[in-house]
């Protein structure tokens, strides 16, 4: 396995792990949670939607909704950099 792999797995499961903690620490972690989901999920649809006038969009699939689902808006940021970047 690569060590960019190795990385990008590592940090997945330490950003899972403080969103979970940070989630269960609030009074309402469900609601917080389908709230950063939903959220999310507009940021991508914007930037989706948005793409043909900035010139930088994200395609909708079921990887890009995963990400952006659960990250929220950190992960449409980080989709973002990963396309404008690496022009993935």
């Amino acid at each position: 396995m690569s060590i960019l792999r190795t990385c990008m797995i590592i940090g997945g499961c330490v950003y899972a792990l403080c969103a979970l903690v940070f989630l269960f620490r609030t009074k309402k972690p469900l609601r917080n949670l389908l709230l950063s989901a939903a959220i999310g999920l507009s940021a991508l649809l914007l930037v989706h939607f948005t793409g043909p006038l900035t010139g930088v969009g994200l395609p909708l699939n079921p990887w890009s909704a995963l990400c952006s689902a659960a990250a929220g808006i950190p992960g449409v940021l980080l989709l973002l950099a990963m396309r404008i970047v690496w022009l993935i």
